[in-house]
């Protein structure tokens, strides 16, 4: 008898909620659709936890040359985020994925079909660090100095949830101007605007693939605030990093009440 290179998975893992954990950066071995005594085992699941954002790598190894798929699936075992199938060797990305528990299916594309196989999980992190959540809106927006350096991600996705939004407060405590600059990360489209104290009147700012300065002058003392967002929002993602500056009113200019 010949035997597979690929060691058996440890059974039994024939649904998401009997998974076989699995660590990013490992790789884990199996038989899949192989038969016995009128049982096949037609489905083997994988559980791994991204503790960051990112872009999660999945490949898969067939050794006999049968087509076999590798998928990937959310924090609920069912919604489908990428993947494929293979008769040799493939490397599927998906990025955009925010920290949780994801979960890998394989799977022959035929019933008659079966296959030793080897599956690899990776992870590349963003070039920015990932903001303090929740900052979702003007109620808890996060605050920020009026000369300061901050980074974070926007419309990162796990689990039927994307961080659409990201509100910045900014507190002046003179007449000036405000100018901040977004650096996108990625080359998506990433909006930075200014509102004012409601948080809703647009005061200056738009969106940007790379880097982008913005400023507003003649504003006077008080609270505003940055919101960043995606501008195809329910589709794009990015990480970046964002500067303000203040340059307060010079002392000859006139100043209110007069």
């Amino acid at each position: 008898m010949l035997t597979p290179t690929a060691v058996n998975d440890l059974e039994i893992n024939n649904s998401f909620l009997q998974s076989v954990n699995i660590n990013i950066g490992d790789t884990a071995q199996g038989h899949i659709n192989y038969y016995y005594n009128h049982y096949k085992d037609t489905n083997d699941w994988y559980k791994f936890n991204s503790s960051v954002d990112g872009r999660i790598s999945i490949t898969m190894m067939v050794e006999n040359g049968q087509n076999v798929f590798l998928e990937l699936f959310d924090g609920n075992g069912s919604t489908y985020l990428g993947g494929g199938y293979t008769t040799t060797s493939t490397t599927w990305n998906i990025d955009g994925l925010a920290a949780g528990n994801y979960y890998l299916r394989v799977r022959t594309y035929y019933n008659n079909e079966y296959a030793p196989y080897k599956l690899t999980v990776g992870l590349t992190t963003p070039a920015f660090t990932i903001d303090a959540e929740i900052n979702n809106s003007r109620a808890s927006a996060t605050l920020m100095q009026p000369n300061d350096s901050v980074t974070g991600h926007i419309g990162y996705y796990y689990n039927g949830y994307r961080d659409t939004f990201d509100y910045r407060k900014i507190t002046i405590t003179q007449y000036g101007a405000v100018e901040w600059t977004i650096d996108v990360a990625n080359g998506q489209n990433v909006y930075a605007q200014l509102f004012d104290n409601n948080a809703t009147t647009l005061l200056g700012g738009n969106y940007t693939t790379g880097t982008s300065t913005f400023t507003v002058d003649r504003l006077q003392p008080g609270t505003y605030y940055l919101i960043i967002r995606c501008y195809y929002i329910n589709s794009e993602f990015a990480p970046y990093g964002l500067k303000t500056k203040f340059y307060p009113v010079s002392p000859y200019d006139e100043v209110e009440s007069n």
